[in-house]
């Protein structure tokens, strides 16, 4: 019995197998670098169309982009000022907390050095009621 190797049939329909499957391979990577040079065409073409609409100042586009631009700025500038606005309020009041502070502990002084003053003990309190 002969070895299939050897067989002339069978390594004939092996090499076209392989011949079909090789160029089918070849078909199928040509048919998708076609596809994907027809998408980037079609979104070169579309970045392009897009561009010569923003170029042109009486575009509807133009129009929209150059607002919301403006819009942007404009809503960047405001939450600047309300950002600083909240920073000279959070400032004003730690300074007022800070000037409270430094009232009670200068009440506090002042009633320390009066009491100094004035004398601790029976004396003191016995002057202080006009006894």
């Amino acid at each position: 019995m002969p070895s299939p190797t050897n067989d002339p049939l069978s390594s004939l329909f092996a090499d076209r197998a392989a011949k079909c499957s090789a160029e089918q391979d070849r078909q199928r990577s040509a048919e998708r670098a076609e596809q994907q040079r027809k998408v980037a065409a079609e979104r070169a073409k579309a970045a392009a169309r897009k561009a010569a609409l923003l170029a042109d100042p009486t575009s509807a586009r133009a129009i929209q982009a150059k607002h919301a631009e403006e819009v942007s700025q404009q809503l960047a500038k405001e939450k600047r000022e309300r950002q600083e606005v909240l920073r000279k309020i959070e400032g004003n009041k730690m300074e007022k907390r800070d000037k409270e502070q430094r009232e009670r502990e200068m009440r506090a002084q002042r009633k320390r050095d009066e009491q100094a003053r004035e004398g601790g003990g029976m004396s003191g309190i016995m002057r202080r009621e006009g006894r």
